[in-house]
C-alpha cells in the first residue's frame, strides 16, 4: 500500500542517516584519541626539554641574586605552561562536549521528526480503511484522494523538520573555530608570561 511503501521508505532513509550520524561519531571519537596521544607525547618532550635546559640555567648562576632569579624564572614558566595547557584543555574538553550534545540532540530531533511522519501516515491509512468500511463515507476514489493528500502533507512536512534539526557540519565548523580562537588566546598569553619572566632574569645577567 501506499501507506507502508512510504514508511519503509522513510525508515530507511533514517536508518541510512542514523548509520552516518554513528559512523562521523566514530570518527570524531578516533580523532580526539590520536590527538590526546600526540598531545600527551609533545608534552613529555617539551617538559624534558625545559627542565635540560633550566639545568643549565642553573649552572651558569654564579651569584645569589641570580641563582635567586632563576628559581623564580623556572617557577614563572612552569606556571604559565600550566595555566597554557589548563586552558587548552578546558578548550578542547568544551569543544568535544559540544560536538557531543550536537550528535545527541540531532539525532533525538530526527528521531522525533521519523516518528511524527510515521504516526501521520499510520493514521491516514487507518482513517482511510475506517472510510472504505463504513457505509456511506465517500466514494472510493474521494477516500484515495483523501489519504494521498494527508500523505503528502506529511511528506512535505518531514524533510522541512529534518532540514532544520540535522546540521551537524555547520556545528561543528562553529565549535572547532571557537576552540582555535580560545587555543590561540592561550598562547599568546604564554608568549607575553614567557617574555615577562625572561625579562626579569636577563636583568640579573
Amino acid at each position: 500500500t501506499i501507506t507502508t511503501k512510504n514508511q519503509q521508505k522513510i525508515s530507511d532513509v533514517n536508518n541510512r542517516r542514523s548509520s552516518k550520524t554513528s559512523q562521523r561519531a566514530a570518527k570524531l571519537q578516533s580523532q580526539i584519541i590520536k590527538r590526546d596521544a600526540k598531545r600527551d607525547a609533545a608534552r613529555i618532550r617539551r617538559d624534558t626539554n625545559r627542565a635540560t635546559r633550566f639545568e643549565s640555567l642553573r649552572t651558569l648562576a654564579a651569584t645569589d641574586e641570580q641563582k635567586a632569579a632563576v628559581a623564580a624564572f623556572v617557577t614563572s614558566v612552569n606556571s604559565a605552561v600550566s595555566t597554557y595547557r589548563n586552558a587548552v584543555d578546558s578548550a578542547q574538553s568544551a569543544y568535544e562536549t559540544m560536538i557531543d550534545e550536537k550528535i545527541t540532540s540531532s539525532t533525538t530531533a530526527l528521531d522525533t521528526a521519523v516518528a511524527e511522519y510515521l504516526t501521520s501516515v499510520t493514521a491516514a491509512g487507518t482513517k482511510a480503511k475506517v472510510a472504505c468500511a463504513a457505509p456511506g463515507s465517500g466514494t472510493n476514489a474521494s477516500i484515495r484522494n483523501t489519504h494521498r493528500t494527508e500523505v503528502r502533507a506529511a511528506q512535505k512536512t518531514y524533510p522541512e523538520k529534518v532540514k532544520t534539526t540535522v546540521r551537524l557540519q555547520s556545528d561543528i565548523n562553529t565549535a572547532k573555530k571557537n576552540r582555535n580562537t580560545s587555543i590561540t588566546d592561550a598562547r599568546k598569553a604564554l608568549q607575553s608570561s614567557f617574555d615577562s619572566a625572561y625579562a626579569i632574569l636577563a636583568a640579573t645577567f
